[in-house]
């Protein structure tokens, strides 16, 4: 209740020719979240293990002819129907697309004069027709549409989606039944993070570096350069000293011809990597050997023919999608040109939309034949391409390392810092690589620094697992608030039955009226009535409908809190409000004895006697308010904290929401304990102002600098200090809003009072516009800022809501 429904990763392999009646029959379920297989499934797609199912063609055809079937009926003025779920058993399989179109197209030439005979006619012949060709074509495009995150092999299809994990049974049996116990189905729990290996840098520890400079003969360059691969180094690029130090004996190191080739190969296979959807590798690591004029070449030649087709196809691709939406340019302008009063422009339309279609069908063709083709070539060469690009790319950073050297016209002049342990390593490496003919010479005396190492690690990536609200019913429409906010993570706590009540206890505060209360549960219970009954007014109307159920517990608690301040349509004690009518309900002893004692219990007032105007009154609610506010955001922080732990953040739970919570809560009591002195008392006791105050902030700057850095550590701990002061402070609009309720009522009662006075008995005409004005105006304000307290006060506490809405495969019929 208090967290969403748990789910399950389901992946369902099933043969393709029981495919069709699989996704119906899931669908008339409606309990799986369909995900794409194929990011589910990259290595597999990558390798041409899997393939995405094509469906492009069929789903355009699909749409364009529904669309066209439902302004056929739209023209005949037929009324859609509801068919039963053997309706669509029985008709599926015998469902022709080509027939379908062919039927529609001689429908859509039958109408063309228009004339209302004509209609008649092909109203009563073909309309019961027209109708279920709607409904069937609805269900094809759901499951065409589902398709597209299906992958395949020549003989299954796989489709994975996330259920609720009390559906696991039910999903298995209408996979059995569906394929006759040919299916498989398999499930796994939802990981908070999946965990992928990157290489980073990581601190070994003080060692102590050497920096050396070599003199080796121009012919033994390349020999050393890859020599030193294998040991860990920094080649000094000495083309900062070389003025310095070295004045005009030596010049750079020109960039070679091999690099050059190299940098260019690397650039075109950037392009041909991404042209084919595959990832450039992150594990580059410089070779070991040189690659030679003769194994480029081969590189060359193996990437050109690939470069080339791929080019043509990406160009095609390019060609194809600027037709399209120059075909789909042409289509809605002649549609804006369309008089429903003038025949002769719908014919038009339809000459032009004709060809446009089939221009855009045979498109569509050939952009799915290309499509298959880019992914044949990323099945058959992409291992090679990736591959080939490691070794390239290698290659050029040894390339690359030449240009920090210097030279003469026989001589190369370089130098390397590398570990102490290593120095006669590299030393014995050169020595082979140069047959002893190097001269050395040490540039700088060791140093000790913090020696870094490659390591693998796990680096962690949270999991996006849809967000399915579990409710009780009568608690739903409250979820709408709570999206409102944004859709929940699946780790988050769901505030959904916090909220149901406290939005109405909060409403019912601000709107204290009993008299007004009981006037909006009447004209919400009547909504609420045409709720039940599937009414539906317009746009705004609409939504005022379906939320009914928050106007309901709002008017409920209006009408409590107006029984408990002693207001009905007024102050009771008013002799010209309404409410004097009700001074022997009032003054009933059962009535004063609940009433005090409930007063009492809030810290109100002792007695039955309270009044909003009365200055205790006034004092007693504002600080009834600032409880609340109490209350609501030490709740936020705390669900914060929760949220973290489920999310294994076990020290952001501390340092977050864990040190604010302590500060807030401490500030708080010294609050409740001293009142309104807190700040002559803060300010005045050092050790009061040190234990309530300063020292959990002080902890929280401390703790959120060592976290976060000095800067965003002080920044952040002093945004939560004012927090917590404004936060708190908005709560006051509980106080505020009540009294504005009761000094405009009172207002309109002077209108009374007069009236009165100038004829002699009350006629209540402001009691009356005083309640269209509360009931159709002020509710509107007092909803607003019920919304602002539970969405900025407190669900900015602990709400991320960064998730996704689970959304079920289902058919709409």
């Amino acid at each position: 209740m208090l967290t969403p429904a748990p789910l399950l990763k389901v992946k369902v392999y099933v043969n393709k020719r029981h495919l069709e009646r699989t996704l119906f029959n899931i669908a008339m379920e409606g309990f799986i979240h369909l995900i794409d297989a194929k990011d589910e499934f990259k290595e597999e797609v990558g390798k041409g293990l899997l393939r995405p199912l094509e469906t492009s063609t069929n789903l355009y055809r699909i749409s364009t002819l529904r669309s066209k079937v439902e302004n056929l009926i739209s023209t005949l003025k037929l009324a859609l129907r509801a068919y039963p779920e053997s309706f669509y058993r029985e008709e599926l399989p015998k469902f022709s697309l080509i027939d379908a179109e062919a039927f529609a197209d001689s429908i859509e030439r039958a109408t063309a004069p228009l004339s209302e005979a004509a209609l008649e006619k092909i109203r009563n012949e073909y309309g019961d027709k027209l109708c279920k060709l709607e409904a069937l074509l609805r269900v094809v495009e759901a499951l065409e549409s589902a398709k597209a995150k299906i992958a395949e092999t020549s003989t299954t299809a796989v489709f994975v989606g996330w259920i609720p994990k009390n559906s696991l049974q039910r999903l298995s049996k209408v996979v059995e039944e569906s394929t006759n116990g040919q299916g498989v189905v398999r499930y796994e729990e939802p990981q908070i993070h999946f965990e992928e290996p990157v290489s980073r840098e990581s601190e070994k520890g003080e060692r102590e570096v050497s920096t050396l400079r070599f003199y080796i003969p121009k012919k033994h360059l390349d020999d050393v350069v890859y020599a030193l691969t294998g040991i860990y180094h920094q080649v000094v690029d000495l083309r900062e000293f070389m003025q310095a130090e070295f004045k005009e004996k030596v010049k750079p190191l020109e960039p070679s011809p091999k690099l050059f080739r190299l940098s260019s190969l690397s650039s075109r296979l950037d392009v041909v990597l991404s042209s084919l959807g595959l990832s450039v590798p992150k594990d580059i690591k410089p070779v070991s050997t040189p690659l030679r004029g003769e194994e480029i070449e081969e590189m060359e030649a193996f990437l050109s023919p690939i470069e080339g087709e791929v080019f043509s196809i990406t160009s095609k691709l390019e060609g194809i999608k600027r037709s399209m939406d120059a075909a789909s340019k042409i289509e809605s302008e002649v549609s804006t040109i369309v008089l429903p009063q003038v025949p002769s422009t719908e014919m038009l339309l339809r000459d032009v939309k004709g060809p446009i279609r089939s221009v855009v069908l045979q498109l569509t063709d050939e952009t799915a034949k290309l499509h298959a083709y880019l992914n044949k070539i990323r099945a058959e060469k992409g291992d090679q391409l990736v591959e080939l690009k490691r070794k390239v790319e290698g290659a050029r950073l040894v390339e690359e390392e030449k240009l920090k050297m210097l030279s003469t016209d026989s001589f190369i002049v370089f130098q390397v810092s590398v570990s102490k342990e290593d120095v006669e390593k590299l030393i014995s490496r050169i020595k082979d690589a140069t047959g002893g003919s190097f001269l050395l010479k040490e540039a700088e005396l060791p140093r000790k620094f913090k020696a870094k190492k490659e390591v693998e690690e796990k680096h962690r990536e949270e999991v996006k697992v849809p967000t399915l609200m579990d409710n009780p019913w009568w608690t739903k429409v409250y979820e709408n608030i709570v999206r409102g906010f944004g859709i929940l993570n699946y780790r988050e706590i769901d505030p959904t039955i916090i909220w149901y009540f406290t939005f109405p206890l909060f409403f019912g505060i601000m709107f204290c009226d009993m008299g007004h209360g009981l006037v909006l549960l009447i004209l919400s219970s009547i909504l609420y009535h045409f709720k039940r009954k599937g009414i539906k007014g317009g746009e705004t109307t609409n939504y005022i409908i379906q939320g009914s159920p928050i106007l309901l517990a709002g008017a409920i608690s209006s009408t409590f809190f107006g029984f408990l301040f002693g207001e009905f349509f007024g102050y009771i004690e008013d002799p010209v409000s309404l409410g004097h009518l009700l001074s022997g309900f009032f003054e009933s002893e059962a009535v004063k004895s609940v009433r005090a004692s409930v007063l009492g219990l809030l810290g109100l007032s002792g007695s039955y006697h309270f009044h909003l105007m009365d200055p205790n009154g006034a004092r007693a609610l504002l600080k009834l308010s600032i409880y609340i506010a109490i209350f609501h955001i030490s709740l936020g922080l705390i669900i914060s904290i929760v949220n973290k732990v489920r999310l294994k953040e076990y020290k952001e739970a501390i340092v977050g929401p864990g040190l604010w919570l302590w500060l807030y809560l401490s500030g708080s009591i010294a609050f409740i304990t001293m009142g309104r002195n807190i700040f002559n008392a803060v300010f005045s006791d050092m050790m009061i102002g040190f234990v309530f105050i300063w020292l959990p902030f002080i902890v929280m700057i401390v703790a959120r600098s060592l976290h976060l850095g000095m800067i965003d550590g002080f920044s952040e701990s002093l945004d939560s200090f004012i927090a917590s002061l404004s936060n708190t402070i908005s709560y006051a609009r509980l106080f505020a809003f009540a009294m504005i309720h009761g000094i405009i009522t009172s207002i309109f009662t002077m209108v009374d009072r007069g009236l009165m006075d100038m004829v002699g008995v009350p006629l209540y005409i402001g009691a009356i516009a005083g309640t269209l004005f509360f009931v159709f105006f002020e509710i509107i304000f007092v909803f607003l800022q019920a919304l602002r307290l539970h969405w900025v006060e407190h669900g900015l506490k602990f709400l991320v809501a960064d998730g996704v809405r689970f959304q079920p495969f289902t058919i709409e019929k």
